[in-house]
């Protein structure tokens, strides 16, 4: 039985909250700003997947041992990575999963986003059911600047130019 009780705030570029809405790929190319409250003395691991991409369970953001609420001071492990469904690939439904730890985990590293869930948690030693969850969907919205946004690449308006984007 899933209970949730944590509650979350999930906001794209300070406007958009998340609560099950379509967003296009530009819109979350951008990592999210995320608050909660929670016991501070308690760590969390935070993963935001799309379950039902073209090759199975895809990872696109994980951060483990949040102190807290505190994201910042958490250990990213899987840097965020922005949806970027597949030309004729339909509706994807990408799910923010909250999760309470046990304890201090290991840092993992992960070559291949494409993973099944349950192995991904396994793997980081989740055991437990998470305390939020929240989705949103997105689809193919097409062009070049879509995927050089996702690679973590911009245009400059004066030079226009093609610069990486700090943190890339």
């Amino acid at each position: 039985m899933l209970i949730l009780y944590i509650i979350m705030n999930i906001t794209y570029k300070n406007k958009i909250k998340i609560d099950g809405q379509s967003l296009t790929p530009l819109q979350t190319s951008v990592e999210p700003n995320v608050s909660y409250k929670s016991d501070p003395t308690k760590l969390y691991t935070l993963i935001l997947t799309d379950p039902y991409a073209v090759k199975g369970n895809h990872v696109h953001w994980t951060v483990i041992n949040i102190p807290g609420s505190d994201l910042a001071a958490g250990q990213t492990i899987l840097p965020y990575v922005g949806p970027a469904p597949p030309k004729n690939s339909g509706v994807h439904i990408y799910s923010f999963l909250l999760f309470p730890q046990t304890g201090l985990q290991k840092t993992i590293e992960l070559k291949d986003r494409n993973i099944p869930l349950k192995k991904w948690l396994k793997m980081l030693g989740v055991r437990v059911e998470p305390v939020y969850h929240s989705t949103f969907k997105s689809q193919f919205s097409g062009g070049r600047s879509r995927r050089r946004m996702r690679r973590g690449v911009v245009r400059c308006v004066k030079t226009r130019k093609y610069i990486f984007r700090k943190g890339t």
